[in-house]
């Protein structure tokens, strides 16, 4: 009997331990509505995508920068190939973001949740960005800028400005690592040093984009929103049971 009784409260303590270490939980429903809506977005973007024409020679001469805001306008005046890679570089780095929960000896579980959290993460940021730019085709800035490339600006990516996907997607990245490394409490001391962290990454991604001359302020913003919004909701989503 003490035996048993011993094995029960082994049991017992390990339930409790198992039960404050989960904090995601999936459902069969709620995970194939938003995979597929994830995918759908990404299906639905190829195939606007062919429907983007370039620019003509005229499109592209009646351009003005004194038709835009005062704070877009800055953005026209800006090319930048080094701004550009530096930012393609972030953007790839971003996607090993959410990994660094394999560093933190609190957050070595439920490993198969937050990969399922991350899938559905990057389609939902990914699919909704590359949908709304080729529905709305926005003229990116440096087409405006006299002194850009025009092979550049007869490219049908020169039409793919609102909203920029490589700050939503860096946005998605860092907001979604900070939500995983702070969603169990054990890093309430330094959640303030990793949440900053993930606001900043991705302004910082911003910035380059507008740098380049690839996305107007307004571009960038909303990308911001998108992708933090993401990066936080979908975790929020999935917390409890």
């Amino acid at each position: 009997m003490k035996k048993l009784y011993f094995v029960f409260v082994l049991l017992l303590i390990a339930r409790e331990f198992m039960a404050q270490n989960t904090v995601y939980s999936l459902s069969a429903p709620r995970e194939a509505s938003l995979l597929s809506t994830g995918l759908g977005f990404n299906i639905l973007g190829a195939f606007q995508s062919k429907k983007v024409t370039v620019l003509t020679l005229a499109e592209i001469h009646q351009l003005n920068r004194n038709d835009l805001d005062v704070l877009d306008r800055t953005a026209t005046y800006n090319f930048s190939l080094r701004a550009k890679k530096t930012s393609d570089q972030l953007l790839l780095s971003s996607f090993i973001l959410p990994a660094t929960i394999f560093l933190d000896p609190n957050q070595r579980n439920q490993y198969g949740e937050k990969a399922v959290i991350a899938l559905e993460s990057y389609l939902m940021s990914v699919g909704s960005t590359f949908l709304v730019k080729t529905l709305v085709k926005r003229t990116r800035p440096f087409v405006y800028n006299e002194n850009a490339p025009f092979s550049e600006k007869i490219k049908a990516d020169a039409r793919m400005s609102f909203f920029s996907g490589h700050t939503s997607t860096t946005a998605t990245s860092s907001f979604l690592a900070a939500s995983f490394l702070t969603a169990n409490g054990e890093n309430k001391n330094i959640s303030p040093y990793i949440w900053t962290s993930a606001a900043a990454i991705p302004a910082i991604q911003g910035y380059l984009r507008w740098k380049a001359g690839k996305h107007f302020p307004t571009d960038i913003f909303i990308g911001y929103i998108v992708g933090a919004g993401i990066g936080y909701l979908l975790p929020k989503l999935h917390e409890g049971f």
